[in-house]
C-alpha cells in the first residue's frame, strides 16, 4: 500500500513512528507538506497538486498530521483525498474545531 502522512515535517518523533512502522509492515511511505498542497477545481474532479506533480491518485491512504496553526487548510487538503476515494486515518470534519460528527440522543 502507498501511504501519505501529510504533516510539515517527519522530524517529530510521533510522526516519524508512524512511517517507520509503516515502512516495517512492508508500505511504501511519502511525507507530503500539506502546507505546500493545492486543490486544483474544475473538470470531474478536485486535483491535488504539490508544486507541478498532480498526488490525486499517488496513494492509497493518508494519514494526517495537522498542526493547529494549519488546520483550516490541512483540513481541506484532507477533504479533497476524501472526495478522491483514498482512505483516511482521521476524517477532515474531525481535524476541525467546533465541528461535530455524529450526535446520538
Amino acid at each position: 500500500m502507498d501511504v501519505a502522512i501529510l504533516s510539515v515535517s517527519l522530524t517529530v518523533y510521533s510522526t516519524a513512528r508512524i512511517a517507520v512502522e509503516f515502512e516495517n509492515a512492508g508500505h511504501y511511505v511519502e511525507h507530503v507538506d500539506h502546507t505546500k498542497c493545492l486543490v486544483q477545481l474544475g473538470g470531474d474532479r478536485p486535483e491535488i497538486f504539490v508544486g507541478a506533480e498532480n498526488i490525486t491518485d499517488e496513494f492509497d491512504a493518508i494519514v494526517p498530521r495537522i498542526g493547529t496553526t494549519v488546520t483550516r487548510h490541512g483540513a481541506a487538503i484532507v477533504k479533497q483525498f476524501e472526495l478522491n476515494h483514498v482512505f483516511t486515518t482521521a476524517k477532515s470534519l474531525g481535524i476541525v474545531p467546533g465541528t461535530r460528527s455524529l450526535r446520538y440522543r
